[in-house]
């Protein structure tokens, strides 16, 4: 497989293997510098030396092995569609967007080489939370439904099963979030008034409670990364399955479902409400907290 890449202005200067493994993160900076080794990197039509620093506008390609690309659910379906925009009712086990060894293994690629050849993502899930993908069909369309997710003007409801008895019943956790290692890539976030914390509120209610988890039905009215995962350890209500900030338990997945996205159409200025219907695998995890409380 031949991978190409022209070096933007953030790389100059920087270090040929570096950039390789920020560029082609399937390969790991090691597995780069063996593939230097070998003569399978080239720079601007020549063999490549592991010492060389990149230029804006530089050409850098490799012909690395094939890999087999890790396992997926493809099993989203399209809940809403018209001449501008897709809603896409995403399952658990399915990233968004690729990157590393999920090139192909993600919604978006799916959904243009087998659907919709110019879809771009409006919106983002993590890859286990299940729900409502926004998905505009061209650029203007997608320019415009972003300016709406950045002025907030849309808005987003979840449902999540919570560890404990939420109180009180309803209300809002307005708590500051932030990395915990600020700088870090994969740092994880905590709710924490740290200087380089941004303001972020959401609000809940209780859907239905049981012996030991609650059904709750949250609203996000800011979008900050992991917001409600994040706001809910905080308050000593994790969601089950969160392996990142919750707790240790035998959920099989992240127990956070995006219900439902409405919006200004950008095209016909009237509502648009796109509905993700709570999945069958969340219905099993809720099903077995019912029984729980009636045997009691």
């Amino acid at each position: 497989m031949k991978v190409s890449s022209k070096v933007p202005a953030n790389y100059h200067q920087t270090n040929l293997i570096t950039y390789l493994a920020h560029r082609f993160t399937y390969l790991t900076t090691a597995e780069w510098q063996q593939q230097v080794e070998k003569g399978r990197v080239w720079h601007n039509g020549r063999l490549a030396t592991a010492t060389i620093q990149l230029a804006q506008g530089d050409e850098v390609g490799s012909d690395v092995p094939d890999f087999e690309p890790p396992a997926a659910n493809f099993g989203y379906t399209v809940v809403y569609e018209d001449d501008w925009i897709v809603g896409v009712d995403k399952p658990a086990g399915l990233r968004v967007h690729g990157n590393g060894r999920f090139t192909q293994a993600n919604l978006i690629y799916h959904l243009r080489h087998h659907h919709f050849p110019t879809a771009d993502l409006v919106n983002r899930l993590d890859a286990q939370t299940s729900g409502v993908v926004v998905v505009a069909k061209d650029k203007e369309t997608l320019r415009l439904l972003h300016e709406q997710f950045a002025t907030q003007a849309v808005e987003k409801t979840y449902l999540a099963l919570v560890h404990g008895i939420i109180a009180p019943a309803s209300g809002q956790i307005d708590l500051p979030i932030a990395k915990q290692a600020p700088g870090q890539r994969y740092s994880p976030f905590v709710a924490a008034d740290l200087p380089h914390a941004k303001p972020a509120l959401t609000l809940y209610e209780t859907v239905a409670a049981f012996a030991t988890t609650s059904l709750l039905r949250l609203w996000p009215k800011t979008g900050r990364t992991h917001q409600l995962r994040v706001h809910l350890t905080a308050v000593s209500h994790p969601i089950l399955g969160d392996n990142i900030y919750g707790r240790s338990d035998t959920t099989p997945r992240l127990a956070l479902h995006c219900h439902h996205t409405s919006f200004t159409h950008p095209h016909t200025g009237r509502p648009c409400h796109i509905h993700a219907p709570w999945p069958a695998d969340l219905q099993a995890i809720q099903s077995a907290q019912t029984v729980e409380i009636s045997q009691i």
